[in-house]
Order: C-alpha cells, then structure tokens, then sequence
C-alpha cells in the first residue's frame, strides 16, 4: 500500500500519514522503498489500525469487520442479535436475524457464519456479551 492507499484507508490525508508513520513507534515498517515511496503490506496496516481503533468506518466497502458482537442480557430488546464490529470499539453494522447467545447459551456460529459468510469463532463470553474473532 502506498500512503496514499493508507490514508483512504484511515480517511485522512497523506499528509498526517507521513506524520503518524515519524510519530507512532507502533506503526508498521515499510515493506520496500520503492521509486515512488515507501510501501506497506495490507494486512500489516489494517492490524495496526485496528489496534488503534483507526479504520474509517465507512461501511463494508472500505472496511472489512473483524469482530462479531451479540449482547447477551435478555431484558435487552436487541439480544441474541449479531452485530459486526472493526474492533471491540463500537458496532459497523447490525444483521438481521437472531443467532441466539442469550444470558450463558454461546450463540449459533453456524448460524451467524451463514448470515455473513464468512468463519467466526471461538466465541468468549465477556460482561456484556459474547465476542468472537472474524476471519
């Protein structure tokens, strides 16, 4: 990715690109230096960035949820709903559909990945309800 791709990425400019890649320690090294620049591996940039909390929540079309959500307490009207999440930060999107998980039942990861398509799981039950990676 060039810095160009990172800050369509992060919805900033090049510019504080260049500054966040002199100031974080954090921030990935370079894959290569190229003659145009400086490129970075994708999958590199995006764990930074979710570790930051600092994808651009645009939607599904720039960024892809990593975590799968679905609150557990059943005086909850949304219970047992699945929502997918770019980190532990806060929801992108709700799906609809219920897919269980409520008070100490693990929802149904069969379930959800049909309604997603894609792999989740192993699901860990934390305060408010049950997380799980998405793969």
């Amino acid at each position: 990715m060039t810095s160009g791709e990172i800050a369509k990425l992060l919805g900033v400019s090049r510019q504080r690109v260049h500054q966040i890649t002199g100031e974080d320690p954090t921030f990935p090294a370079p894959a290569a230096t190229l003659s145009v620049g400086r490129v970075w591996e994708r999958a590199d940039i995006e764990r930074w960035a979710r570790t930051k909390g600092r994808l651009k929540l645009s939607g599904l079309t720039e960024t892809l949820p990593t975590v799968a959500y679905v609150p557990n307490d059943p005086k909850d009207p949304w219970a047992g709903c699945l929502y997918l999440m770019a980190s532990a930060e806060g929801p992108i999107i709700s799906v609809p559909g219920i897919v269980k998980g409520l008070d100490d039942s693990e929802p149904d990861t069969a379930r959800a990945e049909a309604m997603i398509g894609r792999s989740i799981g192993p699901w860990e039950l934390l305060t408010d309800g049950w997380y799980a990676d998405i793969r």
